[in-house]
Formats: structure tokens, C-alpha cells, sequence
């Protein structure tokens, strides 16, 4: 039987409307690994997402979960399996950071305790850094606090697969190291994540499995180190990149310059 953590998008194509925005993309999220998708604008990235958290249909294809095509797990169940963070941290109403959060434990209620609940969700706003905000309703708060409280319900949920869409675009360096670091915890549990991402430095930081994407298609996939080069970046991007060795750690730096390149 497969893993209970094991998602998978298995040669799949997804359409909105007439634009094909994914074709033929694999991508297998397991446990203990940590994949970072990345690529420029409309290539596809929070399609993928989508489709991955069945909330996007294929058209050609599927998405299993643990062996199970996606399409036919109940909605509820999803929500204990596989818990999702949108790039839109937008709350209609007028609630309080704290009910926002406990609403991450809407589909597992039936089997913890009120008690139960209270503490999981004092963890996750304590985790991501937003506990005195947590009488405080949404609206009033930034943009990157808000994404603070996205995550935190995400923590909430407890599931052993996440998907997170841009979840550092809004966070200033330190919440952002921390939410990877929140993130690369769970994996090192046994969780599965994958993570949008913008930014390349905690990209290679912190990922497992890259999946590089252009225009729906995959550019490139694999280590950091193999999949995050200059050529290929140079390529995708459009900007010519170059690799910087530190002297000192070994470690190599890829630096985009303010030189186009014909795509």
C-alpha cells in the first residue's frame, strides 16, 4: 500500500479555458522531501497547485494520493490528508486571527477534543509568529501578517501532505527563513511539502527536489545543484544569471545581472 503522504501528478495536462497552462508536468511529493517549484510568471505554478490539491481538473492525466485518484477522495478527507496555502490571504469577514486559524481544524474536529484544538492552534500561531495578534480580527493587519496567519492555519491542519503557493512572497527575510525552517521541520518528520517559490537563494536552501517550470512545461528537475543552473535559469528567465563560489563555504551563489537574453 502506498504512503498515506504520497501525492503524485502523473503526466498531466490542465486547461483554463482555451490556454493550456500545464502540459505533460510529473511530479512525485514524498515523504521526507521537500520540493520547491519555481519559474517566471504564467508558467504554470499555482496551476500545479491547484491540480495537486484537486481543486483544478486534469484534462489529460491524473493525481493520485496515495494510490487513489484524487478526483475520487471525499472533499473532507482531502482536508485531512492535504492542506493548501494560496498566494490569496484574503479573509471576507471580520474574524479574529485565533477563529481563522481553529477553522484549519474543521475536518479533524470529530476526532480531537476541543481541548485538543485550543492547543494545536496556541502551537501554530505561536509557530508563525503572530499570538499577539490573535484577538486581533484579519483585516486590520498587513499583508505580510496575514500571510503569517494563512500559514498558521495550514499548521493547524496537521496533515501530512502541504502545498504552499508563494508562501514567502509577502514576508520580510526573517519570517521567511522562518517559515521554511517551520516547513523543512515537518518534512524532516516525515511529512511531504511542496513550495512555490520566487525567491532562488532559499530555494537552494532549502529544497530536496526542484521543479523548474516555462510556459507549462518542465524547463528542468532535480537536485538544486543540477536543476538551478545558469544556463537553464538564463534560459527560462530570459536575464543572463552567473555562479559566484564562495571562498570560504564552498558554496555556490547564483546572481541574476541586468542583462537580457533572447528567449
Amino acid at each position: 500500500m502506498s504512503s498515506p503522504n504520497v501525492l503524485t501528478a502523473n503526466r498531466i495536462t490542465v486547461q483554463r479555458g482555451s490556454n493550456t497552462v500545464l502540459q505533460d508536468v510529473s511530479v512525485a511529493l514524498t515523504p521526507g522531501t521537500l520540493t520547491c517549484v519555481v519559474g517566471p510568471n504564467g508558467s504554470g505554478k499555482s496551476s500545479l497547485v491547484g491540480a495537486l490539491a484537486g481543486d483544478l481538473p486534469v484534462t489529460v492525466g491524473d493525481v493520485s494520493l496515495a494510490g487513489e485518484l484524487l478526483a475520487n477522495v471525499a472533499i473532507a478527507d482531502r482536508a485531512r490528508r492535504r492542506a493548501v496555502m494560496t498566494q490569496d490571504h484574503s479573509v471576507a469577514f471580520g474574524f479574529a486571527v485565533y477563529d481563522v486559524v481553529r477553522m484549519g481544524r474543521y475536518a479533524t474536529r470529530s476526532h480531537a477534543t476541543d481541548t485538543d484544538d485550543h492547543e494545536i492552534v496556541l502551537a501554530a500561531l505561536d509557530e508563525a509568529d503572530i499570538r499577539e495578534f490573535a484577538s486581533r480580527p484579519v483585516q486590520q493587519l498587513s499583508g505580510g501578517e496575514r500571510a503569517r496567519v494563512a500559514f498558521a492555519r495550514l499548521l493547524a491542519q496537521q496533515t501530512p501532505v502541504m502545498l504552499l503557493d508563494e508562501p514567502t512572497a509577502a514576508l520580510d527575510i526573517r519570517h521567511a527563513i522562518e517559515l521554511m525552517g517551520s516547513v523543512r521541520s515537518r518534512v524532516d518528520g516525515g511529512a511531504a511539502a511542496l513550495v512555490v517559490m520566487h525567491d532562488l537563494t532559499l530555494t537552494r536552501q532549502w529544497a530536496d527536489e526542484v521543479l523548474v517550470l516555462n510556459q507549462g512545461t518542465v524547463a528542468a528537475t532535480g537536485r538544486p545543484d543540477t536543476a538551478l543552473t545558469a544556463e537553464t535559469l538564463s534560459g527560462v528567465y530570459g536575464v543572463a544569471f552567473s555562479e559566484f563560489t564562495e571562498q570560504t563555504t564552498g558554496q555556490t551563489t547564483l546572481v541574476a545581472q541586468p542583462t537580457f537574453v533572447a528567449s
